[in-house]
């Protein structure tokens, strides 16, 4: 009978045992079907969030991280007010330029290669390697990280104000294109090297605006020049050439800008003579200084390169890897060829800051005179500053016209805008969805983990407090 009654009650206990783990199977299904559900959807989201769009730089000079009229390339130009004011005109002001760029972000497109190369150049010792990129992403995200920042609520707020916003292929389209008609204005066209503003050079005394007027006419005839030397061979239908430009400008530099400059020192004619005589005494007194610096420099140098031991090796060579990942041994510089190096720059710096303190010390005696400039030298100064200016103005109108013609011809001076795309394919969903499942799914098993550690510790306790009670 006895028997009977723990073979009935054995029974029951594994019929209990299968029926908990039943309802722990299927508690552990449900809870990978959630989780799976909740990494799909955070993949889509996130997917939606974003779209992005490439522009790519051409032209040579941006190898060099320059523009083509010879300034600093800068790619947060993408983001400034005049790029977005333009993109939300296109737009009809649906969203404003605030707006606009707290859903932006730029990143560049550099590749493992060219990191790698970059790499191996640090370890080769080459100090004159520089690399810019000139592929760039400009992504938009209705929920960016600046937006983020602002708190839970700024982000629910930007998903429900996007319905009312153009969308994101539009918004990306429009600053991409707004972009690259501005840098065509500024950069390939001219318009800031080309664009020259005599009102502050006309206030200047003589001698100053004459510098002023060289340093301006040089930087219209160095951006001839580059044009120039981006396509030579470019005549337009007047039948004029940056060749001949750059001759005109520069016939203007040399012949009537240096004459300018010539008759202002030679005569010494000047507005204020104690306030230049003071320029010219604290330049000189700099160029001195420098002159003592780099000379200290040189002679140190050169004493140590004196002493450095003749039978020391001259080359060393390390082991190194080409552009094919191929073995071969390169040569790289040792200790002494940096100190030659650095002797000889320091001797041509001191010799130029020479220079410089010998020629302030000239313009000094010059401007010295103490006899009144005559009033038809003065007459006859102003008069070529006159014509120095009409002649400059009169070629940079002429010459916008030839490059304006030039760079739309040009297909080495542009930049491209691509297609709006968002990263929303079946492959790239599957990856992100993974490791979001992947991360939930862990989290997910240490809490359970956790409750169950507790779940027993809270049962043992239990028994042991039903068995102490009862005795």
């Amino acid at each position: 009978m006895k028997a009977v009654v723990l073979e009935k009650l054995g029974k029951v206990i594994e019929a209990g045992r299968m029926n908990n783990l039943k309802k722990e199977t299927k508690r552990i299904i449900a809870g990978i079907i959630v989780i799976f559900l909740i990494a799909s959807i955070c993949a889509i989201s996130r997917s939606i969030n974003t779209s992005s769009i490439n522009i790519s730089a051409h032209f040579s000079s941006v190898t060099e991280g320059k523009n083509p009229d010879g300034s600093p390339f800068n790619i947060n130009e993408l983001l400034s007010d005049e790029v977005l004011e333009s993109a939300s005109q296109k737009m009809g002001g649906k969203i404003d330029a605030k707006t606009i760029k707290k859903h932006l972000s730029i990143s560049d497109n550099t590749s493992t290669a060219d990191i790698a190369t970059l790499k191996q150049k640090i370890v080769d010792g080459n100090t004159e390697y520089s690399f810019y990129p000139n592929v760039y992403t400009l992504t938009y995200s209705i929920v960016s990280e600046d937006i983020k920042r602002d708190g839970f609520f700024a982000s629910v707020g930007a998903v429900f104000k996007q319905i009312a916003m153009p969308g994101k292929g539009k918004i990306l389209k429009n600053v991409a294109e707004s972009y690259s008609e501005l840098y065509f204005d500024k950069y390939i066209a001219g318009k800031v090297a080309m664009e020259l503003d005599w009102s502050d050079t006309d206030s200047l005394d003589y001698y100053n605006k004459a510098t002023e007027t060289k340093a301006a006419a040089e930087k219209v005839s160095r951006f001839i020049l580059s044009k120039y030397n981006n396509n030579p061979e470019f005549v337009s239908v007047e039948g004029i050439g940056y060749g001949d430009l750059y001759t005109e400008i520069e016939q203007i530099l040399e012949v009537d800008v240096n004459n300018y400059m010539s008759f202002v020192i030679q005569n010494g004619v000047t507005n204020d003579k104690e306030s230049l005589l003071r320029q010219f005494s604290f330049m000189e007194n700099l160029h001195n200084e420098k002159n003592t610096r780099h000379m200290s420099a040189y002679k140190v140098t050169k004493d140590v390169v004196d002493f450095y031991d003749s039978n020391t090796t001259k080359v060393v060579f390390v082991p190194a890897l080409d552009g094919e990942r191929t073995f071969y041994m390169n040569r790289t510089k040792v200790g002494i060829d940096y100190l030659i190096e650095k002797a000889s720059t320091e001797k041509v710096l001191a010799d130029e800051s020479k220079y410089d303190a010998e020629r302030y010390r000239y313009l000094t005696k010059r401007f010295s005179n103490k006899n009144a400039v005559p009033e038809k030298v003065v007459d006859a100064t102003d008069e070529m500053y006159t014509e120095i200016k009409g002649k400059i103005n009169d070629f940079i109108d002429k010459a916008e016209v030839v490059i304006s013609e030039g760079s739309q011809a040009d297909e080495h001076e542009l930049l491209e805008v691509g297609n709006a795309y968002s990263d929303t394919g079946l492959v790239s969903m599957a990856i992100c969805g993974g490791k979001i499942f992947v991360m939930l799914l862990l989290i997910a098993f240490l809490v359970y983990s956790l409750i169950e550690y507790i779940s027993r510790i809270c049962g043992k306790k239990e028994w042991w407090v039903k068995k102490n009670v009862s005795k």
